[in-house]
């Protein structure tokens, strides 16, 4: 028992050592308990040690020692590992190794969640119609030109309701999308692929820098993401069957999953019809006209849930003029011809490369992707994928959907599973090698050698950006938690908090205030709503228009407080804005307090009721003139005008 113990221990030790020297180490903290390894020499010499006990004991002690009896045992093990068979073997360690990659990438992404990090501007509005609304006003306009599922919206105003309104537990099911991505493919990878392929398409959905970054935020792209995945596998799944019985059945289970899925994911409403094509085209080629209209006529199923989810909720963001005008620049102008268009598709490979996509060989990215969904060995599942980029160009080309980063990471999966399928043909044309077919010998070694520089980018991206710990360390740019708390503390009646127009939502979630028009009251105790009566609320913005700058127009909107609060996060007036504003404001009364919480976030306190005096005024001059100098090229010129807070 002694000396079995000592192996597993030293293989653990070793494990842990090799572990270490990949990813850096760990320094993650949980509340007031902190959890580091960094080194892996000491894991390593662990292991050595265990090792050497293990030599000793096995090898010193004569045939008759006490420890003779697990020595027997010891070498009646490694002779049944010898007797094994080498296919088992390998199957068992494609598993393992596919399981080992699940594993690390989940309890990554589970340490990097509960390390709850604050909120930023995106993730404040959705959350705010989450909490201020109920759940029938979340079937309308959405606050704030946000968009999301139904279904989804749903589900986190259930965790809001259940667990609370912190950010760790609204953020649950985007992990949990995020993490569910990566099984999904380790499934595709088992189904359809050899074990390295399978292993490269894991740790391609789980490691691609978007793909891995939208697991940690607030919004429905990890299910986008997820559903983009899931659902033309399924397709695949449906392709396989062997008799038509089999493919009506499946094909059925299909068109549930995809109505089911479109509730929660834009991206499942996305690829639903070019799949559902293929389903209906290779049903009729496969099994006759009848089993294609079988096919077409289970579409009843997702039809019904679309039109519901569309006059629920879908048809004001389709009709939304704010997000049509916003994201107007992002798809192609109508004038355009079938040139121009061309053209206009061709310039977005590139951007989109690198952002979903992760890497900057674009080159390398279209074409393993495209190739691998069109030659790769398994048709049925590059038949299934290859509509999702096509679908995405199409829907882009008739202006319905912008194919710019996150918005396009839908498309991202599919060209996943192209690049593994590259892979997986080139790994099948290696045993060309012993029948001599030098040709495909020379592809094979060629398309393994883009794919690895390829896939060796877009996981090591990943990794140093998002889910290594080293890439945790640093301080967030824009920290509203810390800053709007210490506004909290800090609030008195009679103050006025000033903060610019993408700075409100912070105030409004962290402020725990309604986001509501024309209310800001508690949400529930402990917020500003409960700091007293009299508190101003009041935007502020630069003044690009005015010809100097004239302290009376502040000094009247001011007139009725005693102190404002100037809170300065999102950098929507442009960075150097806070030394502006807070210079500007000084012109009214001394500055008692200039707080920094992250290279963004910054509160000022400046008491209006006390006169301005020379030497409070030049020590605030050199104190912002060195802050413009750390942070930005140069100080911002212009005057500054305050407004009432208008929820958009």
């Amino acid at each position: 028992m002694l000396l079995r113990i000592l192996t597993a221990l030293g293989g653990v030790f070793l494990a842990w050592a090799a572990v270490l020297a990949i990813t850096g180490g760990f320094n993650v903290r949980l509340g007031s308990v902190r959890i580091s390894s960094q080194n892996p020499v000491a894991p390593l010499t662990l292991a050595v040690l265990c090792a050497i006990a293990v030599a000793a004991i096995a090898w010193v002690e004569g045939a008759a020692g006490p420890f003779a009896e697990e020595r027997r045992k010891l070498r009646a093990a490694w002779d049944r590992v010898r007797a094994l068979d080498r296919d088992r073997v390998a199957r068992l360690a494609s598993r393992a190794s596919l399981g080992l990659l699940v594993a690390a990438v989940a309890t990554f992404s589970f340490f990097r969640w509960a390390g709850d990090a604050p909120l930023w501007l995106d993730e404040q509005m959705i959350a705010l119609n989450i909490r201020d609304r109920s759940t029938i006003e979340l079937a309308g306009m959405l606050w704030f030109g946000q968009a999301a599922p139904f279904g989804w919206l749903v589900a986190e105003r259930a965790m809001l309701v259940l667990f609370g309104p912190q950010g760790v537990n609204l953020r649950f099911l985007p992990v949990a999308c995020g993490v569910g991505s990566v099984v999904a493919a380790a499934w595709v990878g088992r189904r359809w692929l050899t074990p390295v392929a399978a292993l490269l398409l894991a740790a391609l959905s789980g490691f691609a820098i978007w793909s891995a970054h939208v697991t940690f935020e607030l919004k429905h792209y990890s299910a986008d993401r997820l559903t983009a995945l899931l659902l033309p596998a399924l397709a695949a799944w449906a392709l396989d069957a062997p008799d038509r019985p089999t493919f009506a059945k499946r094909a059925g289970v299909w068109w549930f999953a995809a109505a089911v899925a479109q509730w929660f994911s834009f991206g499942a409403t996305l690829v639903t019809p070019g799949c559902a094509i293929v389903l209906v085209l290779f049903g009729w080629h496969r099994h006759g006209a009848s089993a294609a209209l079988g096919v077409a006529r289970s579409s009843w199923v997702w039809a019904s849930a679309f039109a519901l989810h569309y006059a629920i909720a879908l048809r004001f963001t389709h009709h939304s003029d704010f997000l049509n005008t916003y994201w107007a620049s992002r798809l192609p102008a109508a004038s355009l011809g079938i040139g121009g268009l061309a053209t206009w598709i061709r310039d977005r490979l590139e951007p989109l490369a690198v952002n979903p996509g992760g890497t900057q060989h674009w080159i390398a990215w279209w074409t393993a992707g495209m190739g691998g969904l069109l030659f790769g060995w398994r048709r049925t599942l590059g038949l299934a994928f290859l509509p999702v980029p096509l679908s995405g160009f199409l829907f882009a080309a008739v202006g319905q959907v912008p194919l710019y980063e996150r918005f396009s990471l839908w498309i991202v999966p599919a060209l996943h599973v192209g690049i593994a399928l590259a892979v997986d043909r080139a790994l099948r044309w290696l045993l060309a090698w012993r029948r001599r077919l030098w040709p495909q010998l020379a592809a094979a070694v060629a398309v393994l050698a883009v794919s690895y520089a390829l896939a060796n980018d877009i996981i090591t991206r990943g990794w140093r950006t998002v889910l290594s710990p080293h890439a945790r360390e640093g301080e967030p740019a824009v920290d509203d938690r810390r800053a709007v708390s210490f506004v909290k503390d800090r609030l008195r009646p009679g103050d006025v908090i000033l903060t610019t127009r993408l700075g409100w939502p912070a105030i409004w979630w962290y402020g725990v205030i309604s986001a509501r028009a024309g209310e800001h009251d508690p949400i529930q105790r402990g917020g500003i709503g409960d700091r007293g009566s009299g508190i101003g609320f009041l935007k502020i913005s630069r003044d690009r228009t005015a010809a100097r700058c004239d302290a009376e127009p502040l000094r009247a909107a001011l007139a009725p407080y005693r102190r404002a609060i100037v809170f300065l996060g999102f950098p929507d007036e442009g960075e150097g804005f806070g030394e502006l504003a807070v210079r500007r404001l000084s012109m009214l009364g001394p500055v008692i307090s200039l707080n920094d919480f992250s290279a963004l976030s910054r509160v000022a306190i400046i008491d209006l009721r006390a006169p301005q005096t020379i030497e409070s005024s030049r020590a605030l001059d050199e104190d912002l003139a060195a802050r413009a100098a750390r942070d930005t090229p140069k100080m911002l010129d212009g005057c500054v005008k305050v407004a009432p807070v208008e929820r958009w």
